[in-house]
This record gives structure tokens, sequence and C-alpha cells, in this order.
């Protein structure tokens, strides 16, 4: 028997299908769905006369639904009474559409068109794919990026440039670095707390369209494989947002990239996390008072000079003073501070852009970066009544910062004259707090530290494990590494006027015995400080004391570095 069949009963027409009653269910299902989610709610958002239109809608489908299904004594009905019960379903929805169009803002019109169609398709491919990535990127522009499509020949791009970051961001790596390396491959290396991991090697193919991906990103020129080039984008994983700073640049072996995480964030501390001991504060506030001279801040590459630099003007208070800093590049904006980026393709020398912010007589100067001699020499012109400028060096120990800053001066007496501080530091791992296990020293051990026995009851060292139901296992906190965040170590040279005559005479040896003389804690016993109260290891102080350098990279580790557990999807 045909499904649909037209049967006679008494002049009666009746549809005899069995999926009539079905298929109007469904309909009318569909219907519900759109007023009470869709309808009811937009009405009362734009006060629509929300229950006159709530019964329009109730009386429209219930009438609707009727006369898809109801017996009609007419024989066209059996064909038409159908598709007329939908009309009639819908028709107050109509209505309504055209009715709210006259009331609501342009932009808020409802449209229907094929081009509403497309666009709406290409919205929903937009949200898949966005959702099926792991890490959604946001361009320089503040564009969100679009993961590529499986057909598109950049999806495994895509998906190897997620498998470069992901590691990274869950081990909480600070810093991501691709460099060629022999045979072909490029070397990735991230680092963790200070340390260098090196990850597994890629082909230079694959890390050329990485290189290239980011640099589209970043707004940069893609093209242009040899100059150095900077910019930056956006990464979201999970819940955490990342700000990446993208460094290029061409070698004939290939390209080279470094991408930094959250600088900002990095190089933001309060005075009070600093980490200077009450002594160095005082030191430190006896300059403030002061309002005149140099301060040398050192460090080795990569052990947080530049966030001293930042959190040392913020002694000051920016609001009644006139605060300049010249920046090789500039990465945190202070509230009343000026701060202005050295640009190189201006065509000025570093060191004549800063003879010209001193002549305008700040009140404090902040520069980087020692570029050259010649900006030392600028910044010891203006003698002991010039304004109080601290300068950034790099170097691995205060004496040689001292010996750099008097070479690069070229006269000692002038070099001495604006001294008043000298501050060199070190940054160290801090121990795990949720693993880190306390001991009971050997008494040979103090005594090389040059510790008192008496004193040091205990001290505490990485375990990188837990008892959980009383079987051990790697912590989740630090990843088994035992370490997890960052402690610095400050040694502070305070020049009085005996001091500042042994600089003119060139006398270094003279002027270490003086500080020492005068009690200042160097550079180990303020490490050492860190291991007594819990801090840190007493071989996380040797690692970072003995070592010429402990620039970022400086101890380097064959495996990946551990990962954290990975942050939920939102």
């Amino acid at each position: 028997m045909h499904p649909m069949l037209v049967t006679a009963q008494e002049n009666w027409y009746i549809l005899v299908g069995a999926w009539t009653p079905l298929l109007a269910s469904a309909i009318l299902v569909i219907w519900g769905w759109l007023v009470s989610d869709r309808l009811d709610k937009d009405a009362k958002y734009w006060h629509l006369a929300q229950r006159n239109w709530n019964m329009a809608h109730l009386i429209c489908g219930l009438v609707g639904f009727g006369l898809m299904v109801a017996p009609i004594p007419v024989w066209w009905w059996a064909f038409l009474g159908f598709p007329i019960g939908i009309l009639v379903t819908f028709s107050s929805t109509i209505v309504y559409w055209y009715h709210r169009n006259s009331q609501v803002p342009d932009d808020k019109k409802y449209h229907f068109s094929f081009e509403s169609i497309r666009s709406g398709m290409q919205k929903r491919k937009v949200a898949r794919s966005t959702k099926a990535a792991s890490i959604s990127m946001t361009d320089g522009t503040g564009v969100q990026r679009v993961a590529p499509d499986r057909e598109d020949p950049r999806y495994q791009v895509h998906l190897a440039l997620e498998e470069l970051l992901s590691p990274a961001f869950l081990a909480g790596a600070s810093s991501l670095e691709m460099v060629p390396a022999k045979g072909g491959q490029c070397q990735v290396s991230q680092i963790v707390d200070t340390v260098r991991y090196r990850r597994n090697p890629l082909d230079m193919a694959t890390a050329s369209a990485i290189i290239d991906y980011f640099k589209d990103l970043s707004t940069l020129d893609v093209e242009d494989k040899r100059r150095k080039q900077r910019g930056d984008c956006t990464a979201k994983f999970g819940a955490e947002t990342f700000e990446i700073r993208v460094r290029t640049s061409g070698t004939s072996a290939g390209q080279t990239m470094r991408a930094d995480f959250n600088l900002k964030k990095q190089v933001t501390r309060k005075p009070e996390e600093l980490g200077l001991s009450k002594k160095q504060q005082e030191q430190h506030g006896r300059v403030v008072e002061n309002k005149h001279g140099v301060v040398l801040v050192s460090a080795p590459a990569g052990q947080g000079r530049t966030t001293s630099l930042y959190t040392l003007i913020k002694f000051h208070d920016a609001f009644t003073s006139n605060i300049r800093t010249l920046e090789v590049e500039h990465l945190l904006q202070i509230d009343g501070v000026g701060h202005t980026e050295y640009d190189p393709e201006k065509g000025i020398e570093f060191a004549i852009q800063l003879r010209s912010m001193l002549r305008r007589d700040p009140t404090l100067m902040m520069v980087s970066d020692m570029v050259d001699d010649r900006t030392a020499q600028e910044v010891a012109f203006p003698g002991s009544k010039g304004p109080l400028t601290y300068l950034g060096m790099k170097s691995d120990s205060a004496m040689e910062t001292l010996a750099r800053w008097i070479k690069a001066v070229g006269d000692m007496k002038k070099a001495a004259e604006p001294l008043r501080i000298l501050t060199h530091q070190r940054l160290m791992r801090k121990l795990c707090e949720h693993c880190k296990l306390a001991y009971q020293p050997p008494a040979e051990q103090l005594k090389k530290l040059g510790l008192p026995a008496e004193q040091v009851r205990q001290l505490y060292k990485p375990t990188g494990k837990i008892i959980d139901r009383n079987k051990e296992i790697q912590c989740p906190m630090c990843n088994g590494l035992g370490y997890s965040g960052l402690v610095a170590a400050f040694e502070v040279m305070s020049f009085d006027d005996e001091a500042r005559s042994l600089v003119a005479k060139g006398d270094l040896n003279a002027v270490k015995v003086h500080m020492r003389r005068k009690q200042y804690m160097t550079l180990q016993q303020a490490s050492l400080r860190r291991a007594i109260e819990g801090t840190t290891s007493i071989d996380e102080v040797i690692r970072v004391t003995k070592s010429k350098s402990s620039s970022a990279g400086g101890s380097k580790r064959s495996e990946s570095a551990p990962q954290k557990a990975a942050p939920a999807k939102t």
C-alpha cells in the first residue's frame, strides 16, 4: 500500500499516512524551541509586549498543528493541508520578525539572505576550527587568527607550532629558542627558571615554516630572512593567555628565532618583592634622598638586571619627580614615568640621545644598557651634582662592573666623582615548597661554606617527590625538578668619600678591602642567606656563585623539560 492514501469515507477526505502526526510533532518541537529559547527572550530584552506575543505564538502554533493533522472534507486538503498548517504555525514568527526589525537599531535587525546564510556558515566553521585547536592565536594587530582547516596547507604548520609551544607553556618556560644546527636540523631549547633545557630538534624545513608562521602572526616581513626583526602576538592556551615577543634574524645556515613569554609579567615587581636585605634597602634609600649621582646595576645576561632597574625607580615618587628612561627595548610602562625606546633607524646615536635627555634636567634618569663607552661618559659628565642616574651593565661580578665603568669613562676621577652605589645580582631557583626536604648539614660542609655550625641547624634540599597514599610520586607542583620560581641575591657596594678616592686612584683591591671593612654583604653571603632561610639549596648557591657566567642557558640539559598538568580548556 502506498504510504499516503486518500480514502473516501462518507465524503470525508483524510491523510492516512503514519508519518503525518510524527512529522507534525517534530515541527511543533522546533517551533516550541524557537519561541521559548529565542523569541520570548528577545521580546523581553527589547520590551516588545512579551506576554501578547507569546499568546499570539501559542495560538498560531496550536492552530497550525491542528491543521496539519485534522481531517477536512475537501479532496485537495490531503495535499495542501500540511504546508498550510506549517505556514500558520510560523505565521506569528514572521510577523514578529517584521515588527521587531521596525523597532530595533539597524545593526540588531534580523536579515535573511543567501549572504547571511554564507556568513553564518563561515562563523560556524571558524568556531569549529577554534574549538579543535588547543592553542588559539591573535596577531600583532589584535585580530584573532583562525586555525587552518585540515585541507589548508598551513594546517600541518599550525600543528607543529602547537607541538612547539604546548610543552613550553606547560613547563612554565620564560622563553623558547630555535637555532640552526649541523646536519640540516634546527636546535630547539626552552628556558625554565634561567636553566636551558634542550628539546628534540626539528628539520630545517619545518623550523623555517614555523618561524615564517610566527613572523606572519607578529606582523613581520616574512620575505626578509636576514634582517633582525621584532614583533608581538598572543596565544591562548586553556584558560591562560601568553603575550609573546618574537625576535627573528638570519644566518648563512638559516633563520633563528627567540620567543619570550609574558615579558611584562617577568619584569614587574613591587619594591618589597625585589629581594634586597634591610640594610641594602637603607643604602638605596639614602640615594633616593640625595637625588644625585650614579647607580650601577649589573648582572650577567638573563639574570634580572632589567627587572631591578624598573623596580629601583619605583622607590621614587614618579608624580613629584621628573623621571625619564632611555631603553634599548621598552618592556614595562610605569605610571608617571616618561619612557623612551631607542630607535637606531632615526640615525641618532644612543649616547647623543642620552645627552639630549640629560640636558632637560630630569630628577632621575634610567638608562637600560651601557651601549658603548660614550654612554658611560655621558652618564658621568654631570658629576656629583647631576641627576640621579641608574645605568644597567652586563657583567659577571661587581668588581668587573666597576673596572668596566672606569675604563668606559676613560678618566678615573670622573668615573669616581658621581659614583654612589653598585648593585650586582644573580638569580637562583627557589625550592619547591611542597617537596623540599630539611636535613642536618655535615659540619665539614658548613666549615667550607664559612657557616657557624651552632647557628645553622638545618638546611633544605630538593627532592621532586611527594608521598601520596603511602606511595612516592613526582611532585606535581614542580614537575619533579624540586625547584619552582626564582629569587634574587644582591651584592650592594655603597661608595663613601674614601671609597671614591680609592676609585679615583684606580686601586680596586683597596676598594674591595674597604668594602669588607664596612662589612658589606658579598654575593656569596647573600646567596647563603637564601639557603639558610630555606628559600634555595646549597647546591643552587654553588651553581650560581661559582660559575663565571650564570646567564640563562649557562646550565644545559639534554632532556625535555618536565611539564605541568594541562590547563582546562575554556
